[in-house]
């Protein structure tokens, strides 16, 4: 883990804590200290309580949250001989420029021991991580090289192919009915429409009413088609089901392999230097070297 340092800050506060430096516009008089939150921020407030004029965020460091109180003792020390004792009441403000300011801090950072802890915690965390998802992929391609996945991948298949996922559509009574009874109302309205035309004489009329008779007869025409195929439900749930099973094995192997990779192996079991910490797949456990010395 590397401790970065910007000279422009996103104004977030994040996990991170911050070592700041603030500088005034002219001179080489700056403040450094620690927040959790943003250096903008305690410009602000320093500036709101002390009424420093003129100053205003030259860098800031993150660093570990636990480490910064300590990162800024050590600073704090090494600049002890540039303090000034008193600007309008505000404390760890120093007459030393800024590349000073700069030094004791990046300094700081590497003697502080919280700091250091932080860093290979991370690190561990980081090999822990990368160790846990080899061992899930390994568990992964061992499921897929299962003989369970191989015998019921080719049950499936013989589903699939032996099974037609349509079976035969059948009309209901009651939408025989309706077809029956709608093309009785288009015929009765296509008579309608010639006793019309018989006494208008309009040619529209008699247009019209042909196309209403023709309506009813695909109307009854519907009632004796054969009805179109509609999906097997229960074959497409059946199909569904063995996919939720191949798809649920494997997920469970794979957090078999991931509890069994905790219980065996602690964060502490990671805080190795490289090289000689390295992770390899025997006998589908990933062991960590042992230490040497």
């Amino acid at each position: 883990m590397k401790y970065s340092s910007h000279t422009k800050f996103a104004e977030t506060s994040g996990h991170d804590g911050k070592i700041y430096i603030l500088k005034r516009n002219h001179g080489d008089v700056v403040k450094i200290g620690e927040t959790s939150k943003t250096a903008t921020g305690r410009l602000k407030d320093y500036s709101k309580k002390h009424g420093l004029v003129g100053f205003r965020v030259h860098k800031v460091y993150k660093v570990p949250m636990e480490a910064r109180k300590e990162i800024e003792r050590l600073a704090f020390k090494r600049l002890k001989k540039y303090q000034i004792q008193d600007l309008a009441g505000a404390k760890e403000v120093f007459d030393c420029g800024v590349f000073r300011a700069e030094q004791a801090i990046e300094s700081a950072i590497k003697e502080s021991k919280i700091a250091i802890y932080a860093k290979k915690k991370a690190d561990a965390q980081a090999k822990y991580q990368a160790a846990l998802e080899e061992r899930k992929q390994a568990a992964k391609e061992e499921f897929q090289n299962s003989n369970w996945l191989k015998t019921k991948t080719r049950h499936f298949e013989n589903f699939v192919n032996n099974t037609v996922f349509e079976k035969k559509g059948e009309r209901k009574t009651n939408e025989v009915i309706d077809d029956c009874f709608l093309a009785i109302c288009c015929w009765a309205c296509s008579a309608t429409l010639l006793w019309a035309f018989a006494s208008t004489q309009h040619y529209l009329v008699i247009i019209f009413a042909i196309l209403v008779g023709f309506a009813g007869f695909n109307c009854l025409k519907e009632t004796f088609q054969k009805p179109s195929p509609i999906p097997d439900q229960e074959a497409l749930d059946k199909k569904k089901q063995i996919e939720d099973e191949i798809a649920t094995a494997e997920n469970s192997a794979v957090q078999e392999a991931e509890a069994e990779f905790r219980k065996k192996y602690k964060l502490e079991d990671f805080f190795y230097p490289e090289p000689p910490y390295r992770s390899r797949v025997n006998h589908n456990v990933i062991v960590p070297t042992q230490h040497a010395g």
